[in-house]
């Protein structure tokens, strides 16, 4: 009899070890929105100057990015990992515009350069025509090596459609780079825009 209960205990802990483990794991980090909207909610709060600080001026290579999951877990392979068609973007940011460097199978390098807005909860969009605000992207945290957000990548159409987010880790450029990104970008459009 002694021994059954032993036994018994020993499971009981197990489970109960098993279940909070569980719970750690599967408390979602990231959230969506009635409208699908993925982002992080009770993010530290970063003013536009603050954010203004380390990335006006400057430009930042993607580093990694991981498809945030329906349930706001994130997959552990870089979204990037075996896609055809298309790539990562790499961006340079001024005080209320940012242009980026894309790459597609069919025009090569590429550019583009948006207006922004920057919003409460660390907001970077803009509005669209029938006045929603759109986000590009939710700062996480920036300094003066790494920035990382929550960034809308696609929308995935078929049965399960919804709009993709993830998790986007970039490192600053270094002059040589950001050279480089100016130079490319030239030749592309024209001069950057000047920093104020």
């Amino acid at each position: 009899m002694n021994r059954l209960l032993h036994w018994l205990s020993l499971v009981a802990i197990a489970i109960s070890f098993v279940a909070c483990n569980n719970e750690e794991v599967d408390v979602p980090r990231f959230q969506y929105d009635a409208n699908g909207r993925c982002y992080l909610p009770n993010v530290k709060q970063i003013s536009h100057a603050e954010f203004l600080q380390y990335a006006e001026g400057n430009g930042w290579n993607h580093v990694s990015t991981y498809e945030i999951n329906p349930d706001g877990s994130v997959q552990e392979t870089d979204y990037y990992e075996g896609l055809d068609g298309g790539g990562p973007e790499d961006f340079y940011f001024m005080q209320d515009h940012y242009s980026y460097r894309y790459f597609n199978c069919e025009f090569g390098e590429a550019f583009l350069t948006y207006d922004y807005q920057y919003k409460l909860g660390n907001l970077i969009g803009n509005n669209t025509m029938d006045g929603t605000f759109y986000t590009k992207f939710q700062v996480l945290s920036i300094n003066e090596n790494e920035l990382q957000v929550v960034k809308h990548l696609a929308y995935r159409a078929g049965e399960n459609a919804r709009d993709i987010y993830g998790l986007v880790t970039f490192s600053k450029m270094t002059d040589e780079e950001l050279e480089s990104y100016r130079r490319a970008y030239e030749s592309y459009i024209g001069q950057l825009p000047p920093v104020e």
